[in-house]
């Protein structure tokens, strides 16, 4: 959750170019996802999770723990 919040900060500041912007267009000093090497797909996930909620996630923890824990 706090990568998705961190990566949108950065694109908003500018220091941090959107996934779909030509790399011939961006500023040098304006970090790309390959850069950084994160894979745009995972940028998905995490906004995915995000916008899910706090709550949603902790009951997916939980049920996953709860899964494990089973004999």
């Amino acid at each position: 959750m706090r990568m998705a919040n961190e990566i949108d900060r950065g694109q908003a500041e500018g220091s941090l170019a959107p996934s779909h912007r030509p790399v011939s267009v961006q500023a040098s000093d304006t970090s790309t996802y390959e850069d950084l090497g994160i894979d745009r797909r995972r940028v998905s996930e995490w906004r995915e999770t995000r916008d899910a909620g706090p709550e949603v996630v902790e009951r997916a923890i939980g049920e996953s723990r709860d899964r494990k824990a089973r004999p």
